[in-house]
């Protein structure tokens, strides 16, 4: 973990407390901010996203699931998440290919 992946975590699970304490619904996007950011650093941020996607299914909140903001905000993450496969078939698995002759030293 880098330091920005868990700045991009906490401030994602600081955002989803005000989001549940105070019923305010529109702050999904701001939620999706942090974590669509997160995103662009480590991919790891999706665990959290799940997480709070099933946590919300199996508590009484799940009534935010029936707005449109939480909906908008994975949106809003896809978009974050629309560079990554161009940027793989850019660099034609160089990254792979260092990682792999890498571990064999």
């Amino acid at each position: 973990m880098d330091a920005f992946d868990q700045l991009f975590w906490v401030a994602g699970a600081y955002v989803l407390l005000l989001i549940l304490k105070w019923a305010r619904p529109r702050l999904w996007l701001a939620f999706a901010l942090m974590a669509g950011l997160g995103l662009l650093t480590k991919l790891t941020l999706m665990y959290f996203g799940f997480a709070v996607f099933v946590a919300l299914l199996l508590t009484p909140a799940r009534w935010q699931l029936l707005t449109p903001w939480p909906w908008l905000g994975g949106a809003l993450d896809l978009v974050f998440l629309l560079p990554m496969p161009s940027g793989r078939l850019r660099t034609d698995g160089r990254r792979s290919n260092f990682l792999r002759t890498t571990a064999r030293r």
